[in-house]
């Protein structure tokens, strides 16, 4: 950035690095600067709406304002299509599209593969439209669980949408919203009469998207104003969670062995507020000898990892009682459990799979709602 100052990449990368770093804020200001520079950088803008929700006083009127803004200027609804000629037979099956970057080997992707499987075969037929940009043996398995699977990956958004159109998709679901490489840009030009978004931590900013699939724990019903889409409240609720194959049963209680209560959060580190972080500390203080371990990717970095020690020191934890680790293999990650007596989640953007995981394993979990 000294060396190119004007270049707004270098503001983006620097930012994403400075929030892995966890100066979530600094970051967050880098990117509100590259968006005021490039109003038009969808890179930039996507980014931003998505690192909001790590923020601990944003407000939800503002949050839904920014991603309309997004939706007007990147997904204009003049892109949509007007008129679907699918057949009008009330009995026939319906063919549903899952369009996502995610059909691969991650959390998020359990998740979808139990509700992908328990599908009513006679009811629909599933067409995939992958943008996954490194495959490996569970998008194989993906591929095989859908009637059919298209690979859009470098396909233009105009032309991916055509594909959909001629399959004759009635219902078009996005998975994930905001994540990297979404395919938000093909649900602009509404090749389905319908569209959805499932797993999407807050609205699309979509005219084209019509509905959003959620339940009323995530989604109290006096905050569906602030979404664009009309919220759908699954009953039994929105997650269909399977338990990784690495799984196994539940261990002993640690503390039994120990002597002392371990607390955990195997959350990424860019949901560690400086918040939630003074909250597990007055817990700490509260446990006499407890310990607290946590898990993300960027406690590889010895750096990044002492910075987290520091700030604990700080807000008066000796770091003897924290143990950091970094990215770990699922088994491993798994297995971590059965050291855990009880689970901490984190604010405002709370853990999902990875709390789904501590449950399975018996360990339970405070939450901050």
């Amino acid at each position: 950035m000294e060396a190119d100052p004007e270049n707004v990449e270098f503001w983006i990368s620097l930012a994403m690095n400075l929030m892995r770093e966890g100066k979530i804020a600094e970051g967050i200001e880098l990117l509100r600067k590259a968006v005021e520079a490039e109003p038009c950088n969808v890179d930039a803008r996507s980014k931003l709406l998505w690192h909001l929700h790590y923020l601990t006083d944003i407000d939800p009127a503002q949050m839904l304002e920014e991603h309309k803004k997004w939706g007007r200027i990147h997904t204009p609804i003049s892109l949509a299509k007007t008129e679907h000629d699918n057949a009008p037979v009330p009995d026939r099956r319906l063919r549903i599209g899952y369009i996502s970057p995610d059909f691969r080997m991650q959390s998020a992707a359990f998740n979808f593969d139990a509700f992908l499987s328990g599908r009513n075969r006679q009811a629909v037929e599933v067409y995939g439209y992958g943008n996954v940009a490194r495959p490996d043996k569970f998008t194989e398995h993906f591929k095989k669980s859908f009637d059919h699977y298209r690979n859009i990956r470098g396909v233009d958004d105009k032309k991916v949408a055509k594909i959909i159109a001629r399959d004759k998709i009635d219902i078009l679901v996005e998975i994930g919203g905001y994540v990297s490489d979404n395919c938000l840009h093909v649900l602009a030009y509404k090749p389905a009469p319908i569209q959805v978004d499932y797993g999407g931590i807050n609205t699309t900013g979509m005219e084209q998207v019509d509905y959003r699939l959620t339940d009323v724990i995530l989604d109290p019903v006096h905050l569906h104003k602030y979404y664009v889409e009309e919220s759908v409240c699954l009953p039994t609720g929105l997650f269909c969670y399977r338990p990784s194959p690495f799984a196994g049963s539940i261990a002993p209680l640690p503390a039994i062995k120990n002597g002392y209560i371990t607390f955990a959060s195997f959350n990424n580190n860019l949901k560690m507020s400086p918040y939630i972080m003074g909250v597990w500390a007055e817990v700490l203080k509260a446990v006499e000898n407890s310990r607290l371990v946590l898990k993300f990717g960027a406690a590889g970095d010895e750096k990044v990892k002492q910075r987290y020690y520091n700030m604990f020191e700080k807000l008066q934890i000796s770091p003897d009682r924290i143990d950091i680790h970094g990215w770990v293999g699922p088994a491993e990650h798994i297995k971590m459990y059965d050291e855990v007596d009880i689970m901490l989640d984190t604010y405002p953007f709370n853990g999902c799979i990875t709390t789904l995981e501590g449950l399975w394993k018996g360990v339970p979990i405070i939450s901050l709602v």
